[in-house]
C-alpha cells in the first residue's frame, strides 16, 4: 500500500519529467531483476539499467521509511540533441530522484517527532514498569543531549548511589570510577554506553570493575546496544549490567581449591610412594626400626589422605545443602574419650589431657559431633610444637554444652581470625609450607556446628597458643541411647 506521501511524490516526478515514475517493487520483474543486479554490483545510490532499448534510473533507499524510486522508462528515442541531450535528460532524472528522496525523508522524520512527542512520555512509564521487575540492572540514554531517561531500581544498588533525573550521560560517569579486568582506568570514550550511543557498537559481555562511594569494588558484567529510529539514525541506548563479583570469587575460590587439593594429595602420594618403594626394594637390607618408620609413615600419609577426601566429600555435601543431623542423646564423656583415643592411636604422640563435668549429656549428632573434634585435635597437633600437650574440656554452661579444645602452637593471626573459618582460608602464624593444608577442617566444624544449634569461636588464651570453643544444646535428666 502507498502513503499519501510517496503517491504525491511520484505524481510530482512524472509531472515534471514526463517520464513515468513508481516503486521497485511495483515494476515488471525483468527490470526489477536488471535494476537490483545493478544496485548490488555497486555502492552508488543512483544506478542506471537498459531493459528492452529503455532506460532506468534508479534511487537506492538508506532508509526503511523510503522506498526505492525508479523513474522510466526512457526511451532514447525521444532524446533532444543526440547523446548530449539524452545524457542531459538521464542527470535530470538522477537530480530529481536524489531530491524527491531528501523530500521524502525529511517527511518521515517529521511523522516520527511528532508520533515520539505524542506518545513518549506514556511508553517509557510503561517501560519503566517492565524494567523494574527486571533482576539485572538496566539504563536508557537519549542523544541530544546524551541524558539518562530511564534506570531501574537495580541500578542504585548496584552503584551505591541514588539515580534522579535529569542526569547527563557525563554526570552519571563521573560518580563511578571504573577500571577495566587488567586494572586500567576507563575513559569516557572506554564506557559501553557511550561506545553504543555515539559509535553505534553492539558490546557483549564486557567485564568491567567498577567503584561504589564506599570505595567497595563490584565486578559487571556489561552488555549495550544502540538503539536506532525508523530512519535508521541512533536516538538512543541501552545497557544491561550484571553484578558478577560472586560468581568471580567462586570462581577463584575453585582456582585456589584446586591448588591447593593438588598439592594436598600429592603430599601423602609422594610419601606412600616413597616408603613403600624401599620397603619394596630394600626392605631386606632396613633395619626393623627403619621399616617400623616407613610403615608408619605410609599410615599416617594414609590417614591425611583419607581425611582429605573425607572433608572434600563433606564440603561437597553442605555445598548441595545434603547435611543430615540425626540428634540424639550423646555422652559427652565418653565422647571425646573415644575420639581422643583414635586421634592418638593415628596420630603422632603428644600428651593430650582431658576434662569433662561428670555426667554432662548433649543433644546432638554423634557422628558429627565426632568430626568436629576430630578436625579440631587435628589442627591443633598440626600447628602446635611436638612435645607440647593439647588439652580437651567440656562443661555446661547456659543450657548449653561448651567444648574447648587448646593447643601451644603459635596461635591465630589476629588480622585474619574474622576469616579462619571461611573454606581454605589459613590465618596461622606459620608458613603454609611448613604445614600447607586446605583449612576445611574449621570450616567443616563451623557448619556442622551451626547445624545442631550450636556456634563456634575463637579465643586467645593467656600465653601462646589458640583456644577454639563451640556449643551445642545440653540435654537434662535423659540417658544416652
Amino acid at each position: 500500500m502507498v502513503d499519501d506521501v510517496t503517491k504525491s511524490t511520484l505524481d510530482l516526478l512524472t509531472a515534471a519529467l514526463d517520464v513515468p515514475a513508481g516503486l521497485l517493487h511495483e515494476l515488471p520483474a525483468a527490470v526489477q531483476r536488471e535494476l537490483r543486479h545493478a544496485l548490488d554490483n555497486t555502492d552508488a545510490a543512483i544506478v542506471r539499467a537498459e531493459v528492452g532499448g529503455d532506460i532506468y534510473v534508479a534511487h537506492r533507499s538508506t532508509s526503511p521509511a523510503v522506498p526505492f524510486l525508479v523513474v522510466g522508462p526512457y526511451s532514447i528515442r525521444h532524446g533532444l540533441n543526440g547523446a548530449d541531450g539524452n545524457e542531459a535528460c538521464l542527470a535530470q532524472m538522477e537530480a530529481a530522484l536524489r531530491a524527491a528522496a531528501a523530500v521524502m525523508e525529511e517527511s518521515a522524520m517529521a511523522v516520527e517527532r511528532a508520533r515520539f512527542d505524542r506518545c513518549g512520555t506514556p511508553n517509557e512509564h510503561h517501560l519503566q514498569a517492565i524494567i523494574d521487575q527486571l533482576p539485572e540492572a538496566v539504563i536508557l540514554v537519549r542523544s541530544d543531549p546524551d541524558r539518562l531517561v530511564l534506570a531501574n531500581r537495580q541500578v542504585t544498588n548496584l552503584l551505591g548511589w541514588e539515580i534522579t533525573f535529569p542526569l547527563s550521560l557525563d554526570d552519571f560517569a563521573a560518580r563511578n570510577r571504573r577500571y577495566s579486568v587488567a586494572g586500567t582506568p576507563m575513559g569516557e570514550g572506554d564506557l559501553p554506553l557511550g561506545r553504543a550511543l555515539h559509535h553505534g557498537e553492539i558490546i557483549v559481555r564486557q567485564e568491567i570493575l567498577l567503584t561504589r562511594p564506599d570505595e567497595t569494588y563490584v565486578r559487571l558484567l556489561v552488555n549495550a546496544s544502540p538503539l536506532r529510529d525508523e530512519l535508521g539514525r541512533i536516538t538512543a541506548a541501552v545497557a544491561v549490567f550484571q553484578d558478577i563479583s560472586q560468581l568471580t570469587a567462586a570462581e577463584q575460590l575453585r582456582d585456589d581449591f584446586l591448588a591447593l587439593a593438588s598439592h594436598e594429595l600429592r603430599t601423602p602420594l609422594t610419601a606412600i610412594h616413597g616408603s613403600t618403594y624401599l620397603l619394596l626394594h630394600d626392605a631386606d637390607r632396613l633395619p626393623v626400626e627403619t621399616r617400623r618408620e616407613l610403615l608408619t609413615d605410609v599410615v599416617d600419609a594414609s590417614r591425611r589422605l583419607g581425611d582429605l577426601v573425607e572433608n572434600m566429600t563433606q564440603v561437597t555435601t553442605i555445598r548441595a545443602g545434603q547435611v543430615i543431623i540425626q540428634r540424639e542423646p550423646v555422652a559427652v564423656s565418653t565422647l571425646i574419650e573415644r575420639t581422643v583415643a583414635a586421634v592418638v592411636r593415628l596420630g603422632p604422640p603428644r600428651p593430650l589431657t582431658v576434662d569433662v563435668t561428670p555426667g554432662l549429656v548433649a543433644q546432638g549428632d554423634s557422628q558429627r559431633l565426632d568430626q568436629i573434634l576430630r578436625n579440631l585435635l587435628y589442627n591443633a597437633l598440626k600447628y602446635s610444637p611436638e612435645g607440647t600437650p593439647i588439652e580437651v574440656t567440656a562443661a555446661a554452661s547456659d543450657e548449653m554444652v561448651v567444648f574447648s579444645v587448646r593447643d601451644h602452637g603459635p596461635g591465630f593471626d589476629p588480622e585474619l581470625r574474622a576469616g579462619v573459618f571461611d573454606r581454605f582460608p589459613g590465618g596461622r602464624n606459620t608458613s603454609l609450607t611448613a604445614t600447607a593444608g586446605l583449612g576445611l577442617g574449621l570450616y567443616l566444624a563451623k557448619q556442622f556446628v551451626e547445624a545442631q544449634g550450636g556456634r563456634i569461636w575463637i579465643e586467645q588464651p593467656d600465653g601462646e597458643g589458640a583456644l577454639v570453643r563451640f556449643t551445642v544444646p545440653q540435654l537434662h535428666d535423659t540417658s544416652p541411647a
